[in-house]
């Protein structure tokens, strides 16, 4: 299950997932169902198989009645990916009360909301992986950033925490961020069309971080619970050496604060 997936990371690491077997659960906010309807076809024509679903995750009950759905027509949730978010790259003096509570409430209640949902199935089967999309807004403060650090600051709290109960059963929780520049999941298609051909140049496929959401959804190597991996530079160690990659260079692959050691934070 993947939140956000319409677009940008979320749609590459459905395609990712699907590429390599998974059957893909789709999650995008009301409006984005054009989004949705386009990123399932892209998969169904490369042989994969995927649905979508529309739910606000700021909403619990949508979320919880959204996920039972997944379940029965997809089957248990194995991996569950927490990739929306609201980008507002605003002064702080004008970003209004609800604009602040949307960005913490997606990044923050959204992401509690979806792993609250999948995680005692998970502690049922002794077995899964959440893996939460950060970036360098998790662990460093950025200009006309409050709302979407703080947000992704959060973030990284609960997935740390939680990593540390989920690792003893069998649950491998991460952090990860895109390590490349990607069109942001806040960026619509619709908005990407007004933009110049200067400024979506800079956007990588993000399929290319295929093997990293793969590793971090298979793995259940405990040294890994709450790290946070740069993806492409993972997807790069996988693509030269094979899945089976020892610890230490899995752990060349952190990225920010905590990268250099063995110790569980």
């Amino acid at each position: 299950m993947i939140t956000g997936g319409g677009r940008g990371i979320g749609r590459g690491a459905a395609q990712g997932f699907s590429q390599y077997g998974a059957r893909v659960a789709i999650v995008s906010e009301p409006g984005t169902e054009e989004e949705l309807e386009h990123t399932v076809k892209i998969i169904e024509s490369d042989g994969g198989q995927a649905m979508s679903w529309v739910c606000d995750i700021r909403d619990q009950h949508q979320v919880e009645h959204t996920i039972t759905e997944i379940e029965t027509r997809l089957g248990l949730i194995d991996v569950l990916v927490n990739n929306a978010a609201v980008m507002l790259k605003k002064p702080f003096e004008n970003i209004t009360s609800q604009q602040w509570h949307d960005a913490i409430s997606v990044s923050l209640h959204g992401s509690y909301y979806c792993a609250r949902a999948v995680y005692p199935g998970m502690l049922k089967r002794n077995d899964g992986a959440i893996i939460n999309i950060s970036s360098s807004a998790g662990y460093r403060g950025s200009y006309w950033g409050t709302s979407y650090c703080t947000g992704k600051f959060a973030l990284e709290g609960l997935a740390q925490s939680l990593a540390q109960e989920a690792k003893t059963h069998n649950i491998l929780v991460t952090l990860a961020t895109p390590g490349i520049s990607t069109k942001p999941t806040s960026v619509t298609e619709a908005m990407q069309r007004q933009m110049s051909e200067q400024e979506t140049a800079q956007f990588v496929d993000p399929k290319v971080l295929t093997e990293g959401f793969c590793y971090l959804g298979i793995a259940r190597h405990p040294i890994l619970a709450g790290r946070r991996f740069n993806l492409f530079r993972l997807s790069e160690a996988i693509r030269e050496n094979g899945f089976e990659l020892d610890e230490d260079r899995v752990l060349d692959c952190q990225e920010g604060p905590f990268e250099v050691g063995r110790d569980i934070l």
